[in-house]
């Protein structure tokens, strides 16, 4: 289980890749409703989105890890 996460004063936006049950318990809710996807099969409910503010622009599309991550 993992998540990135960001300054919400210059991002609008959590990632994790984590657990189905765990992460809505906070406000999570699948990356696939705001058009987001991994670059790797995982079930949808697996990567998981949260947005601080809905009023802000959501940022959509394949997620890019570092090199070091390997994917």
């Amino acid at each position: 289980m993992g998540a990135h996460f960001h300054n919400p004063l210059i991002a609008n936006l959590v990632l994790a890749l984590g657990h189905a049950e765990c992460y809505p318990r906070f406000g999570f809710v699948p990356a696939s409703r705001h058009a987001i996807r991994p670059p790797f099969d995982v079930e949808d409910k697996y990567m998981m989105a949260l947005v601080f503010d809905p009023t802000r622009p959501v940022p959509s599309g394949t997620i890019r890890y570092p090199a070091a991550f390997g994917v």
